[in-house]
C-alpha cells in the first residue's frame, strides 16, 4: 500500500517535495556547472527536413546566451515578427548548446546573412516547408563535467551506481527549473487559484499550470519510489488504448484517479490537492501522461583529475538535472548566480 501523502497544497512550501533517488541514501557532495565547457548540450531531430519551402533553418550553437534571447536578437534584425521564428526547445544560458532556429522568410531564395551575436556562431542552413516548435526534437545529448570539492567518491561505489542508472533508468521527475526561481511559479499559481493574482497572457498562464501539474506528478513518483514500485507496471497502470508498456504517472486535468493499485497512488494526491485538481480540470486541461521511468542506455562516464564526465543522451521533457540529483548533491561555484539552474528542455 501506497505511504501517506504529505500535504502538498496548503502552504508556500510546495517546491520542497523532495525528489527521491531510489539508488543511494548518500548524495555524493559535486559541484557543477564551473563553467560553461562543463555542460554541453546538442539537441537531436528525427530527421531533419530539407528542400523547397519559406523556412530557413539554421544550426547555431551559443555560449552565455539562452535561447529566448538569441530568438529576439534574431527576431529584431531580420525585422519578423515572433511568429515566425521558432524553435524546438530552451537551452540554458551558462552552457555550451546546439540547436536548430528557424525563421520564415518568404520569397527568399539565397541564404539569409545571419546577424552577428555576441556568442553565437552560426552553422548550416537549408530550406524547408514547416516551422520548427516546441516539442518538434526527439531529445538532447548531454557531456556534463562534476567536480568533487573534498575527497572523490569511491570508483567502485560510483560505477555500480551508474551502471544501474544506465540498466534500469531513473525516476522522470521534473526537475526544479521548471517550477521558477526558489519556486515561485508555484507559489504564484496558488494565488492565482486563490484570488489573489492573475497571470497575464496565454504564456504566463501556461507556465503557472504547468508547475502545478509537474508538482502533483512528481508527489506521486515520489511516493512510488518510496515504496519501491516506481519501475513496476502495477494494477490498472496503462489507460486504455495508450501505446507502449512502461509505468505512467498523471498529468491531472479531467481524468480520475485509475483503477487497481496503480489508482491508489493518483487518489491519494487526488484527494489531498482535490483543490488542485479541479482548478486544473476548469482551465481546460486534458489529462495526460508520463513516463515514469527516464532511459539512459547509453551513459557513460570518464574520471578526471577531481572530477567525472559524464555522456548520455536524454528524450525531450527529461531533466539532465535529475539525473544528477540521484547521486550527487550539486553545489554552484562561487561565481554562478545561486539561482541559475539547468534549463533544458
Amino acid at each position: 500500500m501506497p505511504s501517506p501523502c504529505w500535504s502538498l497544497c496548503v502552504s508556500k512550501s510546495l517546491a520542497e517535495v523532495q525528489r527521491l533517488s531510489p539508488f543511494s541514501s548518500f548524495r555524493f557532495p559535486a559541484i557543477w556547472r564551473a563553467e560553461p565547457a562543463h555542460f554541453k548540450v546538442t539537441e537531436l531531430l528525427d530527421a531533419i527536413p530539407e528542400g523547397a519551402g519559406e523556412h530557413w533553418w539554421v544550426w547555431v550553437e551559443k555560449s552565455g546566451q539562452n535561447t529566448d534571447w538569441v530568438a529576439r536578437q534574431l527576431q529584431q534584425a531580420l525585422g519578423i515578427p515572433s511568429t515566425a521564428l521558432g524553435y524546438a526547445g530552451l537551452k540554458d544560458r551558462h552552457a555550451i548548446t546546439g540547436q536548430w532556429f528557424s525563421v520564415q522568410l518568404p520569397g527568399q531564395s539565397t541564404q539569409p546573412e545571419w546577424p552577428a551575436i555576441e556568442g553565437v556562431h552560426w552553422g548550416p542552413s537549408i530550406r524547408c516547408l514547416k516551422k520548427l516548435r516546441r516539442g518538434d526534437h526527439e531529445g538532447n545529448r548531454f557531456s556534463i563535467t562534476l567536480l568533487f570539492p573534498g575527497e572523490a567518491p569511491a570508483r567502485l561505489v560510483m560505477e555500480e551506481l551508474l551502471t544501474r542508472i544506465r540498466q534500469e533508468g531513473f525516476p522522470n521527475y521534473f526537475g526544479e527549473q521548471r517550477f521558477g526561481r526558489d519556486g515561485q511559479n508555484l507559489t504564484r499559481a496558488l494565488d492565482w487559484m486563490e484570488g489573489r493574482w492573475r497571470p497575464k497572457g496565454r504564456h504566463l498562464k501556461s507556465l503557472m499550470l504547468s508547475a502545478l501539474r509537474s508538482h502533483l506528478f512528481n508527489a506521486v513518483l515520489a511516493s512510488r519510489v518510496r515504496d519501491n514500485t516506481w519501475s513496476c507496471v502495477l494494477e490498472g497502470e496503462r489507460p486504455e488504448g495508450y501505446p507502449g508498456d512502461e509505468p505512467l504517472g498523471p498529468l491531472f486535468g479531467g481524468q480520475l484517479p485509475r483503477a487497481g493499485e496503480a489508482g491508489v497512488y493518483d487518489e491519494n494526491v487526488y484527494d489531498t490537492c482535490s483543490h488542485v485538481c479541479a482548478f486544473l480540470h476548469k482551465q481546460g486541461l486534458r489529462p495526460a501522461w508520463r513516463p515514469l521511468i527516464a532511459r539512459v542506455p547509453d551513459l557513460s562516464w570518464h574520471w578526471l583529475d577531481g572530477g567525472i564526465r559524464l555522456d548520455f543522451s536524454l528524450a525531450a521533457g527529461g531533466f539532465a538535472s535529475v539525473l544528477l540529483e540521484m547521486l550527487f548533491e550539486l553545489q554552484q561555484p562561487e561565481h554562478t548566480n545561486h539561482h541559475e539552474t539547468a534549463r533544458i528542455q
